[in-house]
Formats: C-alpha cells, sequence, structure tokens
C-alpha cells in the first residue's frame, strides 16, 4: 500500500518480517555462547558443567588442562560465578587458545536445571555482555518501528487487548513462574516476555509499553557498565592468587520455595 505516495509494507509483509526477525533473535538468544571477559593480565572464560553432579572432578579438569599452556602462570575456577580466572604471562596467550582448552576439558551441564543455574551466572568484569539487555533492546527499536508503520499505515493486524495479555502475564507473579521453566531461568524468561511485548505492541500500534521498556533497559545498561567499572577498580586487591580465586559452587536447590514479600503478595491478589 501507498501513503502519501510512500510505499507502506503490506499487511502479509509486516507480520512475516515481524515473526522471521523474532524467531532469528530468538534463536540468537538461545544459541550457545561463551563469555570471555579479559583484563591486561587476566581472562575470565564461562566454564560448563561446575555446577551440577561431579563439578569439582570438572573444575580440576579444567583448571589442569589450561594451566598446561606455557603462557598461563594460573588458572582457578569460582563456581558460583561459572567462570575460570586465567593469570597470563607477558605477552599473553591468544584467548581462543585458551577457550578451546576450556570446551575440550569441560562438561555439558547433566540437568536443565545445572544449565539454567548456570546461565544465571554472570561475572562483574563482562558488563552488559553477560546481559541480555542487547536483544531486548533491538526487538524493542522493531516494535517502535512496526507502531510507527502500522500508526501512518491506519492499519492494526493485532488488537490492543493481545498485547494487554502479554503484559498481564508478564506482571503477574503466578503467571509468569509458568514461563520461566521453559526459558532457562528467571533472566531469559524476562527478556523474551518483553521481547514478545514489543512486537505485540508494535503490530497492535502501541508504543508507550515499549518506551517504558526501552528506559528499563536503558538503567541495566548503565547499572552493568557501573558494575563493570568498579570490578576494574578493586580487581587487583581482590585478585591476590589462586586461594584469592577459587571458590565452590553454591547449592543450587533450596530446601524449601523462596517465600513471597509483601509486595509480591499483594501483586497476586490486585492482579
Amino acid at each position: 500500500m501507498n501513503l502519501l505516495g510512500l510505499p507502506i509494507p503490506g499487511p502479509l509483509s509486516l507480520v512475516g518480517t515481524a515473526v522471521g526477525t523474532a524467531q532469528g533473535l530468538a534463536s540468537l538468544v538461545a544459541s550457545p555462547r561463551r563469555y570471555v571477559a579479559t583484563s591486561p593480565r587476566r581472562f575470565y572464560v564461562e566454564v560448563q558443567g561446575v555446577q551440577g553432579k561431579g563439578r569439582a572432578k570438572v573444575a580440576r579438569r579444567v583448571e589442569e588442562a589450561v594451566e598446561s599452556h606455557p603462557r598461563v602462570e594460573w588458572a582457578r575456577v569460582n563456581g558460583p560465578t561459572s567462570r575460570l580466572v586465567v593469570t597470563v604471562a607477558d605477552p599473553p596467550p591468544r584467548v581462543r587458545d585458551i577457550v578451546k582448552l576450556v570446551r575440550r576439558a569441560e562438561s555439558e551441564p547433566l540437568t536443565i536445571e545445572d544449565e539454567a543455574a548456570e546461565d544465571e551466572t554472570h561475572h562483574p568484569a563482562e558488563g552488559v555482555r553477560g546481559t541480555q539487555v542487547l536483544p531486548t533492546l533491538a526487538v524493542d527499536a522493531l516494535g517502535l518501528l512496526l507502531s510507527v508503520v502500522t500508526r501512518l499505515g491506519r492499519w492494526a493486524p493485532l488488537p490492543s487487548e493481545v498485547a494487554g495479555l502479554l503484559a498481564a502475564v508478564d506482571h503477574h507473579p503466578w503467571l509468569k513462574d509458568l514461563v520461566t521453566p521453559g526459558s532457562q531461568g528467571p533472566t531469559r524468561a524476562d527478556s523474551r516476555m518483553s521481547m514478545a511485548g514489543a512486537l505485540t505492541q508494535g503490530l497492535a500500534a502501541g508504543n508507550e509499553s515499549i518506551i517504558l521498556d526501552v528506559v528499563q533497559r536503558a538503567g541495566e545498561w548503565r547499572e552493568a557498565r557501573a558494575i563493570e567499572r568498579a570490578w576494574a577498580a578493586v580487581e587487583d586487591r581482590i585478585v591476590t592468587g589462586p586461594d584469592a580465586v577459587a571458590a565452590k559452587t553454591r547449592p543450587s536447590a533450596r530446601p524449601a520455595p523462596a517465600p513471597r514479600g509483601e509486595g509480591e503478595r499483594y501483586q497476586s491478589r490486585a492482579l
């Protein structure tokens, strides 16, 4: 269709673009990745298999494999963050060589719970890279673009109630608990719900909640960068040797469900 002589995407092409982009970003979020952060003398490499059964053996195997590299002084697994801290010589080894050694020595998580626990871990040296802020902001931008197109074209392929339904699921604690197990942890669940909400708002010619989500993600971006800068300022005082880094994994299973706070109980009743 045309508007003021300018081509405007039709309904089928608009929906097809949105679905295709959503699928591509979803596969990007779900695809295997390897978080690596570097500082002048250290590497922080993500390690798999240190959250579940046999984690001590996996950690020691990874440490020995990486310490066999001639340009590595020492390497220790920090269980709570699922990261291998590597102190390197000068000149340092190539990052991909260290990652290759880690891949050979580590093991895949045995259960979905272990995988979700590893996915939720994050080291302060990684900054924004260890979060879901970037892919979520990308979908927010797509949602804003769709909302502009649907407003100019005076055609909305989805009713606004659909977007409202997704918002209700995102804010209701009980309904959100149903979504979280299939998303490998609350961080991915929150990101995917925001992505779905942005696309439905765009197709329903709405943009208020998308703008609100962009503001929220911008705050998360600033928070991650502030944590990264704070870590860089104290790294040399904290990482003084292998004993200062090595730590066992915390138990991921709770003996009982976490109690809900007063705000969460009110939210459940109100919704």
